[in-house]
């Protein structure tokens, strides 16, 4: 079985790494998805693109601009323009926190391990307050992350859901809403996971029950990802640092077979479900043993029956 990796986020653009090659990659797909939905209808009106386009995007004030634009012109518009409205408004904060990840001011704080530290602690978390620039920073919804201790500056849905659930469509609210939850609550650090096996089952069956339950919705294929990426992690083993067998004795660890068994029993009807309960039978004809019959299912489910969407 070959490996995939981990992220670099959370500045998201669309699951893209469908193929296995480090433990960054695959969670780098995950939470990319949160925002270039290449796919996804244009929209937002031609009058709040064209304003979008004339903004900086290096500049994390722009951000600000583009939020007050759209809460001014946007107030009695319909949720579906809003809904699109909010696709460009989250591609442009892509742009602006790509050119601030570049730049030779943010490289000044990555390339300092004492000020690094002094921006994101385990204990403390992230000081946004840290200095005028951090917080202008912060002020436009743009925040930091260290992962592999790498620092790098990240959109904060937070500071998205605050300015556009009140606009947007039931849907979409639904979707900002558990994109903001996923992001504060992150998934995976140093090829570890940071929630529990059981957690990353709820959210593929959130994801798998979205996607299905709104087949037209803007953001649709992406949200298909995000299921797909969730049910790799529970069956497939591409984070050296969270296995799913024991080492030495390549059983199922315990802790393992209770999600399986928890995820099966809560939502029975789900593809997630499914396909972990196919997996599981494999597991059980084996003694739970990892073996090339077990080791042939994971591929078969994250590379033939559930890959990425292009």
């Amino acid at each position: 079985m070959q490996k995939t990796s981990l992220l670099m986020i959370i500045s998201l653009c669309l699951l893209a790494a469908c193929t296995k090659n480090s433990t960054s990659d695959k969670a780098a797909d995950l939470s990319k998805s949160t925002s270039s939905l290449e796919d996804a209808v244009t929209g937002g009106g031609p009058a709040y693109e064209s304003f979008l386009k004339n903004l900086p995007d290096k500049e994390a004030a722009s951000i600000g601009k583009a939020v007050q634009y759209f809460e001014k012109e946007y107030a009695n518009e319909p949720s579906n323009a809003c809904d699109a409205a909010w696709e460009n408004f989250d591609k442009f904060v892509d742009k602006v926190v790509e050119n601030i990840n570049d730049s030779p001011i943010f490289e000044k704080y990555r390339s300092n391990p004492q000020t690094v530290r002094a921006l994101v602690s385990p204990k403390e978390g992230v000081n946004m307050n840290f200095d005028t620039y951090t917080k202008q920073l912060a002020e436009n919804g743009i925040s930091f992350r260290i992962s592999e201790g790498d620092l790098y500056a990240k959109k904060d849905m937070q500071y998205q859901w605050n300015h556009f659930e009140t606009k947007v469509s039931p849907e979409m609210r639904t979707f900002l809403k558990q994109l903001t939850k996923e992001d504060q609550e992150v998934m995976i650090e140093d090829a570890g996971l940071m929630i529990s096996l059981q957690e990353v089952g709820e959210r593929a069956v959130f994801w798998d029950q979205f996607a299905q339950q709104h087949p037209t919705f803007l953001a649709q294929k992406m949200c298909e990802n995000r299921f797909r990426s969730y049910l790799h992690t529970l069956v497939t083993e591409y984070l050296d640092n969270s296995p799913l067998f024991d080492l030495q004795r390549k059983t199922l660890l315990p802790e393992v077979k209770e999600a399986y068994l928890k995820i099966m029993q809560k939502s029975p009807n789900t593809r997630t479900a499914k396909a972990v309960a196919e997996f599981y039978a494999v597991l059980k004809q084996n003694n739970f043993q990892k073996n090339a019959a077990v080791e042939a299912k994971m591929e078969e489910i994250e590379m033939k029956k559930y890959p990425f969407l292009r």
